[in-house]
C-alpha cells in the first residue's frame, strides 16, 4: 500500500511539474499552444454502444429480456459488438444472456461487455455478483465500470468498490471522471483529473472516460485537454463524454479522436441523456467522410440504418422504405426518446 501512494504521489509531482515547466507559453497554463491533430486517415480502435444503459429506463413500459437481447443481437449484426450494460443489481440479466449467447454463438464470441456499477450501491451489486457464484471467466472478461466522485478528495468509495469486485475476481476496469468545466481548463482543475487518473491507474484502470457534466467545453479547450492527457498517459484508453447543451457535442467528440482518444462511446441509435448528449450516427458518419475506421470490425451501414427506426411522417423514399420497421420487437426502446430523424449516408 505505502508502495502504491509513493507510485502516486511520484506520478502527480511528475504532471505537476510539466504543467508549471509550460506556464508562460502555454493555453490554460499546462500545455504548449501547438500541437498537431490528426484530421483524418486513422483508426479509432473502440467502438462502444450504450443504448441499452441510456433508453431502457426511460421506456414506457419496462422492455423484455428478448426485446433487449433482439436488439444487441441486431447491433452486433451491424457491427458492433462492444456494450454497455448493467446500472443496478436488476440489470445482470441481460448481461447473463449475453454471455450465454457468446458461448452459444449469438454473439461474437469475442464481445465485449461493459457492466456500469452505481458507485453508491457498490455493495448492492458486489453482493449479487457475490452470491450468484458466476463463472470465474464471465467474471475476469467483463469490464467494470465506476465513477469517480469529484468531492472525495481520498477516492475511498472507488477504492473500496474497485478492491471489493477484484476479490470476485474482476481484472478489467473502467472509470469515468466527472467535471464541470464552467470555468474553462484550468492548471487546478487539470491536476486534479491527474490525480484522479493516476489512482485509477495505480489500481490496475486502463479505460478512462472524461465527462463534460454539463456541457461546458469548447472545441479548442477539448483539443488542449485530450491531447495532454495522451501525452502524458499513454497507456490508458480515453473516450470523451459530452453533452449538447450548447451546440457544441459533435465538435468535441470529434476534436477528441483527432487529438488521439481511443474510444468512441455512445447511443448508437438513440440521443443518450434526454437528448442532450452527441449523436453517434453522425459522428459515424464524419469519421466515414474522413478516412477514420472505428472499431475492430466493419460497420454495414444498411443494417444500422434499419436500427435508427424513421419517423412515419417523413415522406423520404429512402426513410419510408424502412417504416415497417416500427413494429420490430425493441421499438418500445427505440421511441421512449423523442425522434430526431438522422440517416446515415
Amino acid at each position: 500500500m505505502v508502495g502504491t501512494v509513493l507510485a502516486i504521489v511520484f506520478n502527480i509531482s511528475s504532471v505537476s511539474t510539466k504543467l508549471t515547466r509550460h506556464t508562460t507559453t502555454t493555453t490554460g497554463g499546462f500545455m504548449p499552444i501547438r500541437h498537431k491533430i490528426q484530421c483524418n486517415n486513422f483508426s479509432v480502435p473502440y467502438l462502444v454502444d450504450k443504448t441499452l444503459l441510456d433508453n431502457a429506463e426511460r421506456c414506457s413500459s419496462a422492455p423484455s429480456l428478448s426485446e433487449q437481447m433482439q436488439l444487441l443481437y441486431d447491433l452486433s449484426e451491424a457491427g458492433i459488438s462492444n456494450f454497455i450494460l448493467g446500472g443496478d443489481t436488476d440489470k445482470t440479466i441481460v448481461w447473463e444472456q449475453c454471455r450465454v449467447d457468446m458461448q452459444q454463438g449469438q454473439l461474437p464470441e469475442n464481445a465485449e461487455l461493459t457492466y456500469k456499477v452505481t458507485l453508491n450501491r457498490w455493495e448492492a451489486t458486489y453482493n449479487h455478483f457475490a452470491k450468484a457464484n458466476y463463472d470465474k471467466q464471465w467474471i475476469a472478461e467483463t469490464t467494470f465500470a465506476f465513477t469517480m466522485d469529484s468531492y472525495d478528495n481520498e477516492n475511498r468509495k472507488f477504492i473500496n468498490a474497485i478492491t471489493a469486485f477484484k476479490r470476485l475476481g474482476a481484472k478489467k476496469f473502467k472509470v469515468s471522471i466527472d467535471n464541470i468545466f464552467i470555468n474553462g481548463i484550468t492548471s487546478a482543475r487539470y491536476l486534479k483529473i491527474c490525480q484522479q487518473i493516476s489512482v485509477a491507474e495505480s489500481y490496475g484502470v486502463k479505460f478512462i472516460r472524461i465527462n463534460d457534466t454539463l456541457g461546458w467545453l469548447q472545441p479548442a479547450e477539448t483539443l488542449t485537454l485530450c491531447s495532454a492527457l495522451v501525452r502524458h498517459y499513454p497507456r490508458v484508453i480515453f473516450s470523451l463524454n459530452t453533452y449538447n447543451d450548447r451546440g457544441l457535442a459533435l465538435s468535441n467528440i470529434m476534436m477528441s479522436l483527432q487529438s488521439g482518444f481511443q474510444m468512441l462511446e455512445g447511443s448508437l441509435v438513440r440521443d443518450s441523456n434526454t437528448s442532450r448528449s452527441n449523436t453517434t450516427e453522425k459522428l459515424l458518419n464524419m469519421c466515414i467522410e474522413n478516412n477514420i475506421k472505428v472499431g475492430k470490425r466493419s460497420i454495414d451501414r444498411r443494417l444500422l440504418s434499419h436500427i435508427i427506426l424513421p419517423n412515419s411522417s417523413d415522406n423520404r423514399p429512402e426513410l419510408q422504405k424502412a417504416v415497417s420497421l416500427n413494429n420490430r420487437p425493441y421499438s418500445n426502446i427505440m421511441n421512449s426518446i423523442p425522434r430526431r430523424n438522422v440517416v446515415l449516408h
